[in-house]
């Protein structure tokens, strides 16, 4: 009776067993009973590797300057306009030099009288008829004439104020009728042709920076 009943129950211990093998293996889960993971290969291959450096910086112009009036004078005449991109010699404005346009008149005069002074003393000191030393101070005489002409065409030319260079003006900051004196601003004149670009790097990384390094800008 007993050797009946343990050949049953490994009759039904074998037919589970069965029953279980044929159910199929359940695909892994993830801890906790969650959906399976996925995983995904990357081939691996070797770059270029770059270090960069970012920094605060200061764009500046290549040439920068203030247009300033060098004589006390009133604006005649304004030929730009703020941001006007202009040439190098391009007259930007004319002050009135009323004074010095009739003492230019008078300086010419006064040249020419003394240059035909000076031809008829040369005629004259030919011929032997006068003395070398009145040829001399004749000829001393035309000479200041025509110095003190020179030094009121320069100062006529202080009274038209031209660009230095190419370059953007920026705001103008005169009118006609506008009277100026030395060191007036009249407007700022920036050569943007050439960006340089003032920025400061940890000392650690001097000795990594060699020319010719790309240098990239955002403002």
């Amino acid at each position: 009776m007993n050797a009946t009943r343990s050949l049953v129950s490994l009759a039904v211990l074998a037919a589970t067993l069965w029953l279980s093998a044929c159910g199929g293996a359940k695909a892994p889960q993830a801890p906790g009973g969650g959906p399976p993971v996925t995983v995904r290969s990357v081939a691996l291959a070797p770059v270029e590797w770059q270090d960069s450096v970012q920094a605060l910086g200061t764009a500046r112009a290549n040439e920068s300057v203030t247009i300033t009036a060098k004589v006390s004078e009133t604006v005649q005449k304004v030929n730009f306009d703020s941001g006007d991109d202009v040439e190098a010699g391009q007259v930007l404005v004319d002050l009135t030099g009323q004074v010095q346009l009739a003492g230019l008149e008078e300086a010419r005069a006064a040249y020419k009288e003394a240059e035909q002074q000076l031809r008829r003393a040369e005629e004259l000191a030919a011929k032997n008829l006068i003395p070398g030393s009145q040829l001399d101070t004749q000829r001393a005489t035309r000479d200041a004439a025509r110095a003190r002409m020179d030094q009121v065409r320069a100062q006529l030319s202080d009274r038209v104020i031209t660009a230095p260079f190419d370059g953007v003006l920026g705001l103008r900051q005169v009118s006609p009728g506008s009277l100026v004196t030395p060191g007036t601003a009249i407007a700022t004149l920036d050569d943007v042709s050439i960006i340089k670009l003032d920025f400061s790097v940890p000392e650690t990384l001097m000795a990594a920076l060699a020319p010719g390094q790309a240098v990239s800008a955002l403002s």
